[in-house]
Order: structure tokens, then C-alpha cells, then sequence
């Protein structure tokens, strides 16, 4: 049996807290419910943590986090 889970994740504002999340969350998958939705989150989840002007370490740990949420995986 697949379970969908909903996620609000409007509290996390600081990579400490994603960081956290990834830690504690590692047997956890999670399903999107279309590509559309996958793609406006990711751009949200983007946009909040200001990716463009992040380190190479803090933009790596945001693409764990879009890809454990998402289930997509690094495009190459």
C-alpha cells in the first residue's frame, strides 16, 4: 500500500532545518502527486532559499532535499 503524504514545509527557513529534516528523515520516501506540482514546489522551495546565491555546500544540500521530496533524481 502507497501512502501520499502532504507536505508543508512553510516552517523550514533556514538550511539548519532542512539539514535537520534530511538527518531525520532518511527511511521516509515521499510521492509526488503530478510533475506539475513537483515543478512549482521546486521552484518555491528555490526561490525561499535564494539557491542562486547560496555555496556550493548549502546548494548541494537543497538538491538533496528537492530530490528526497520529489523522488527525482540529480539531472546529469
Amino acid at each position: 500500500m502507497m501512502m501520499v503524504i502532504m507536505m508543508n514545509d512553510s516552517k523550514f527557513n533556514k538550511l539548519t532545518q532542512i539539514k535537520g529534516f534530511l538527518a531525520e528523515t532518511e527511511a521516509i520516501k515521499f510521492h509526488k502527486k503530478s510533475k506539475k506540482e513537483a515543478y512549482y514546489w521546486i521552484e518555491e522551495t528555490l526561490r525561499k532559499f535564494t539557491y542562486v546565491i547560496l555555496s556550493k555546500k548549502e546548494k548541494g544540500l537543497i538538491r538533496r532535499y528537492l530530490m528526497k521530496i520529489t523522488g527525482y533524481s540529480r539531472s546529469s
